[in-house]
């Protein structure tokens, strides 16, 4: 079998001498292929192996299919100059991984882009976006509702409810200083891994 999947990459892992097993995510879920001779010096594919590598991968086979090409599409790789930025997005990515069976791929892969390039490219917090996009996929999973309220934020819960009722281009005007929105996240973060029955790795750097 041979398909083409505008797909972000996830996660790698290293297989044989010089290959990965990576974990692809698109509008159609999450795809498994092995990337073949990426960890060799000079390889020409070695930039659809990054973290966030958004590219058209080009794969043959069934089972685990091989890459047999790749294009890229936007070059995600400047969040990696920003801890934290890259921290949410590797957090976002997880998530995106662990809910992929229980929400409409096609609508969690967009929203991932468009909270990836919100990070990137505007004056948005990380941490808020990442805060929004895991509430956004606990909503669409249908397990949990997070609270929708702006008001005064004075706690992780009226800071959390605050998010939930703003759009992501709103988010710059919601006011709370680092250990709040840290404790929202956080919040989030523990009720994404109670109903997902999972642990979110990346969300350790704020413990």
């Amino acid at each position: 079998m041979e398909k083409s999947i505008t797909a972000i990459l996830i996660k790698a892992e290293e297989r044989k001498e010089s290959d990965y097993l990576v974990r692809l995510f698109s509008a159609e879920g999450i795809v498994v292929a092995v990337l073949r001779g990426v960890r060799k010096a000079g390889a020409k594919m070695k930039f659809a192996a990054q973290p966030m590598a958004f590219c058209v991968y080009e794969l043959t086979g069934n089972k685990f299919p091989v890459v047999t090409g790749a294009s890229q599409i936007e070059d995600f790789s400047s969040v990696c100059a920003d801890m934290i930025q890259f921290t949410c997005c590797m957090i976002m990515l997880e998530a995106a991984d662990y809910s992929s069976a229980a929400v409409d791929c096609a609508e969690s892969f967009l929203s991932l882009l468009k909270s990836i390039k919100t990070i990137i490219y505007s004056s948005v917090d990380a941490r808020l976006a990442a805060t929004k996009f895991l509430q956004k996929l606990l909503y669409m999973s249908g397990l949990f509702r997070p609270e929708r309220k702006k008001g005064p934020v004075v706690d992780a819960q009226s800071l959390s409810a605050a998010i939930a009722a703003s759009y992501l281009d709103e988010l710059p005007g919601l006011v709370a200083d680092n250990e709040l929105i840290n404790a929202a996240l956080k919040l989030n973060l523990a009720m994404f891994e109670r109903f997902f029955s999972c642990k979110i790795n990346s969300g350790r750097f704020f413990s």
